[in-house]
């Protein structure tokens, strides 16, 4: 129904991000709301997925390459939207889809919401099927670093303190907003965002 959606963001929450298209605000669920501070205007990867009991829902990507994972993920039987956003948020899409051709079950495993047993069925069933993607994935990865990346690095390092996913919106939200052009390196980005934390 919506391949991609390009508007202006309204909002940025926990989970998901407000995006506003000719007037009409959508609300997307996407992997880390965070990469999206930087975008202004924004284009989103777009899914739509229909739960029989609770309808549709809109699911966004920063990514061609993620969105498809996403929808190749929701293929295997018994794997809903909730483990395949944690799988993009946790490893990636390029990351699961060496772990896939690796069959590395115990690297998968570690995902939020995926036991041992669990990630040896994903890998069986989706192992044929993540070949295709593996040439865009290396296509992906050798793009140009770009801030938004750099962005999802302090994020992960702020997490990993044990910071609140809205902390570190926030904090990702005040170094947009107080960091010139030449700041944009991880270092300088990551002490901002821990100097409005603590203040």
């Amino acid at each position: 129904m919506f391949s991609q959606l390009s508007g202006t963001i309204l909002a940025i929450h926990d989970l998901s991000i407000t995006l506003s298209v000719h007037g009409i605000g959508f609300e997307l669920f996407v992997p880390d709301p965070t990469v999206y501070i930087l975008e202004q205007p924004s284009t989103v990867f777009t899914h739509l997925h229909w739960h029989q009991e609770n309808g549709p829902t809109l699911f966004g990507f920063h990514t061609e390459l993620e969105k498809r994972v996403f929808v190749l993920i929701l293929s295997c039987s018994g794997v809903g939207p909730k483990i395949g956003l944690s799988v993009l948020r946790d490893l990636g899409a390029s990351e699961f889809l060496h772990i896939l051709m690796a069959r590395d079950s115990k690297s998968l495993s570690k995902v939020n919401g995926i036991g041992a047993k669990k990630s040896e069925q994903i890998i069986l069933h989706l192992q044929d099927k993540a070949a295709k993607l593996v040439t865009l994935a290396s296509a992906n990865s050798m793009s140009d670093i770009k801030p938004t990346l750099h962005i999802k690095e302090v994020g992960d390092a702020l997490s990993s303190l044990g910071y609140s996913r809205q902390e570190i919106v926030q904090a990702m939200q005040y170094v947009h907003d107080h960091a010139s052009e030449h700041e944009y390196v991880f270092d300088k980005m990551f002490r901002k965002a821990l100097s409005f934390l603590t203040r």
